[in-house]
This record gives structure tokens, sequence and C-alpha cells, in this order.
């Protein structure tokens, strides 16, 4: 399972550096045909398996906000698994802003890197909502929260920050 929801993580840096990565093909008729977010859409489709309508919600834009990586939420049949997937780091500024400050802060009862805590609290914020509706939509099914380099801690953080939420409120997730 770990190389499946792999390739969800890989899958959230879009089809510009999955191409880069070797994992995705585009050609020129596919840009015209699809464009930006789209196309990211159509690649994520063709790397993971899901179908288009079960990529919930997609963070994959040029506007990236600079607190709140890049993310997709997708409902994975295959595995009955709501997956949310952070991307790492893609840019300089971002490695310098967030991944080199290496500062702890409190968080959830103990303490954690300050770049990976700031986009943990910022993709509750933004991602939560529609995984939550994912959910709901389909009962059964488990959450996965993935993610490569920056994005795995982020995601293993995220993770901490739903559980310590789940245990506080007394509710249960997947």
């Amino acid at each position: 399972e770990a190389n499946r929801f792999m390739k969800f993580a890989t899958a959230a840096y879009g089809h510009a550096l999955m191409m880069a990565f070797g994992t995705a093909s585009v050609n020129p008729s596919m840009l015209r045909k699809f464009g930006g977010v789209a196309l990211d859409r159509h690649a994520i489709c063709n790397h993971t398996g899901v179908g288009e309508k079960d990529v919930a919600l997609t963070n994959l834009g040029l506007d990236e906000d600079p607190n709140c990586p890049r993310h997709f939420v997708a409902v994975d049949r295959s595995t009955r698994s709501v997956v949310l997937a952070i991307r790492g780091t893609a840019s300089i500024s971002a490695a310098l802003c967030h991944d080199l400050v290496a500062v702890a802060e409190p968080f959830c009862g103990g303490r954690a890197h300050h770049g990976m805590a700031l986009a943990a609290r910022e993709l509750h914020r933004q991602a939560m909502p529609a995984v939550v509706d994912a959910l709901e939509a389909h009962p059964g099914y488990g959450l996965v929260v993935t993610g490569h380099s920056m994005g795995g801690g982020a995601a293993a953080l995220l993770t901490t920050l739903i559980l310590h939420d789940a245990r506080a409120t007394k509710r249960g997730f997947g």
C-alpha cells in the first residue's frame, strides 16, 4: 500500500514536475485540450488511477499560499480510502522560508518543526472540509494522509492534529 499512496504524494507535484520525475508525459495537444490546473487533475487521475469525479479538491494552482503546501483530496475506491496528498518543497524560496527554519514550536502537547506545523494547521483549515465531505459521502472509507519531503512532515503533523482534535471532541475518524 505504501507504493500506492506514494503515487498520490508524487501526483501532488502536478503535471510539470511529474514529467520531470518521468512519471507523466504530456503532449502538446493535451496541453491545449486541458490547460493548467485541469491538466494537473488529468495527470493526477492517470498517475493514481482514480476517476476525474473522484478528485474532490485540488489546490495545485500557481497562486500558492506560502503557508499551505499544494495538495489534493481524492477518493481511492480501490483501497476504500479518502486520500489527502501533500506536495513537498518545490522552490528555493519555500525551502528558505520553511524548510531551513528549524525552530521548534509547541504542537499538540509536544514540539514540532515550525514550518511543518504551520503547514499542518493551514492544511487543516483549507483541506479538512473537503476531506470530511468525502468521508461522509463514502461511509466505511478510511483516511490516508500522505506527502513527499516537507509534505511528508506536514502529513505526519496533520495526522497528529486530526487525532488530537478527535480525542478532544470524542469523535472518531475513518
